[in-house]
């Protein structure tokens, strides 16, 4: 398997960083390239953290890429922790929440919630307001 391509050039030693620093890195810059490297690397890296907690996924919601949300979202080796906290105690989706995307925190909710479970307790924004799942649930059978 050939690794995705990278703007990076291993010869001329631009490439320094480990993969866990370069998922950060590449989600802080909304480079999709490098965060598919970096797992491509090491698969591993996918809950990697920088100095103030932020991981990938952190960094995905707050710049409000979708794509990339999504994209750590469908890795299969090694799962995306949504629920990981920052060193100030917020989690991806509090990301998410306080820049108002509501694509990207529907996607959290299909990835977090089961389809079947139910939601007498639904989570808030933090002003009061109820957020709500995009997607059906299904009926147990």
């Amino acid at each position: 398997m050939k690794p995705p391509k990278s703007g990076l050039d291993k010869k001329k030693g631009t490439n320094v960083t480990r993969p866990s620093h370069k998922i950060v890195e590449g989600a802080k810059t909304n480079n999709l390239e490098e965060v598919k490297l970096a797992l491509w690397e090491n698969p591993d890296c996918i809950n990697a953290s920088d100095k103030s907690g932020l991981t990938a996924l952190h960094w995905a919601a707050s710049n409000n890429n979708f794509t990339l949300c999504e994209y750590l979202f469908e890795q299969s080796k090694v799962r995306v922790n949504p629920m990981l906290k920052d060193v100030r105690g917020r989690s991806a989706m509090d990301h998410a929440i306080g820049i108002g995307s509501d694509a990207i925190i529907n996607l959290f909710y299909s990835h977090i919630l089961r389809p079947d479970m139910e939601n007498d307790d639904p989570p808030h924004s933090g002003e009061g307001k109820v957020i709500t799942p995009d997607f059906k649930r299904k009926e147990p059978k």
